[in-house]
């Protein structure tokens, strides 16, 4: 239980060096991660619902599943532009952070004695 509470701490710290955009732009990754999953899901039934259709018809006609393969296409290409989007927007906010964290780490070494620096 204690470990739960120093990891909840540990989590509270990195989300306060967040600032009001990096955390808006955590939101926006939360929404496209949920978009992408139900996206994700889409592609194995569009191909079920194909494959149950040419299997109940006698005769295969192509024009009728090519919407279904425009959509399945569709719904693929939005997915990965979804994907790359959100990488590049964790990779941005990631950056910020980092360099946040850097500056306070380098600030408060500056603040630091030089006795506390120094080896005995």
């Amino acid at each position: 239980m204690k470990k739960n509470q120093q990891v909840f701490a540990i989590f509270q710290k990195i989300y306060g060096l967040l600032e009001r955009r990096q955390k808006q732009a955590f939101a926006l990754i939360l929404l496209v991660m949920a978009v992408s999953a139900a996206l994700t899901q889409f592609t194995p039934k569009a191909i079920g619902w194909l494959t149950d259709d040419i299997l109940q018809q006698n005769s295969l006609d192509f024009w009728k599943i090519v919407p279904i393969l425009c959509a399945i296409l569709v719904v693929t290409v939005v997915n990965e532009l979804l994907k790359i989007g959100r990488r590049l927007l964790v990779e941005d906010t990631a950056t910020k952070l980092e360099k946040k964290a850097r500056g306070l780490v380098i600030v408060s070494l500056l603040r630091a004695p030089l006795a506390f620096l120094r080896k005995p």
